[in-house]
């Protein structure tokens, strides 16, 4: 949960940001898993105008006038206070379930009850000023988000999506949502480095020239059955990584066979019980969505 951002819902990250030398009693490896790209948040106003030239500018403005003449209701909005969250997560979830509804992803906001541990951590978390979820909104939907965390200083991008629609894709619109919430963050402050987190799609290279190593890290006790254990833990995850990182194609065979794998079970549990009418069976949830087993990095391109 929450990858390398440690608190008190992930206390003991698998991701980390640096080898740490090994404690005398376990045994420990790390692969190279991801990268992640981080910035300075801008301190004024003008810094922020001038991490882009003016041509950059023109066009997210010509396309935001472009996006108000068709959706004259839309606004951008960070979300906080409890009873907003109640109401936006949901809908975070869907947007999240719809994004991802045509590929395959292992996180676990495919269904409510996946996003259900994350929706109460991040109500917990913003209660005390460590969470808050940035939304653009226009035509009476959701129409992209960002769930962020706050820890020391730094703001996570943790999980982003936009409305699949593509129409309203034309329009960047998740380019203009990023450049809404940086600005916000420069207008009112509370944090000092912008990380984007697993991943380095164009879109996040806008804006960051940072870069930081992520490690997958695995530990086990240096025992008899702890050596046997770290061994084939070691092993499994080299091949796992090696068809997620090492081979293109098998990478998207295996992606497309899980994809089907997940429809058939979805499609097993939205059936209903045995010697019920199938015209009392309640309709299938949307699903799809997550953070990346065989999938791409957590924050996706907009």
């Amino acid at each position: 949960m929450f990858e390398y951002v440690k608190n008190e819902y992930n206390p003991f990250p698998r991701l980390v940001l640096e080898r740490s030398p090994a404690a005398p009693e376990k045994l420990t490896a790390y692969f190279p898993y991801s990268t992640s790209v981080t910035f300075p948040i801008p301190a004024t106003h003008d810094e922020f105008v001038a991490l882009h030239g003016r041509k950059y500018w023109q066009g997210v403005r010509r396309k935001e006038r472009r996006l108000i003449e068709d959706l004259p209701d839309l606004r951008f909005r960070v979300v906080r206070d409890e009873d907003g969250l109640r109401e936006v997560l949901p809908r975070v979830q869907e947007l999240f379930a719809e994004r991802w509804a045509s590929e395959f992803t292992s996180f676990a906001w495919k269904t409510p009850a996946g996003f259900a541990p994350y929706a109460d951590a991040m109500v917990e978390l913003a209660r005390q000023g460590r969470g808050e979820v940035a939304v653009l909104e226009g035509g009476g939907r959701l129409l992209s988000f960002a769930y962020c965390l706050i820890e020391d200083g730094t703001y996570y991008f943790y999980q982003h999506a936009s409305t699949p629609d593509e129409e309203l894709r034309k329009r960047s619109l998740g380019k203009l949502f990023v450049s809404k919430l940086i600005e916000d963050l420069v207008l009112n402050p509370r944090c000092t480095v912008f990380d984007f987190m697993t991943g380095t799609s164009e879109y996040k290279r806008e804006w960051a020239r940072s870069e930081q190593q992520i490690f997958f890290r695995i530990e086990k006790d240096r025992t008899a059955g702890g050596r046997i254990v770290f061994a084939a833990t070691w092993l499994a995850y080299r091949a796992k990584f090696y068809v997620q990182f090492g081979n293109p194609r098998l990478r998207a065979a295996a992606k497309a066979l899980l994809l089907w794998r997940d429809r058939l079970m979805r499609r097993g549990e939205d059936a209903p019980p045995a010697g019920t009418p199938a015209q009392s069976a309640q309709p299938a949830q949307s699903a799809q969505s997550a953070q990346p087993a065989l999938s791409t990095a957590t924050t996706r391109t907009p």
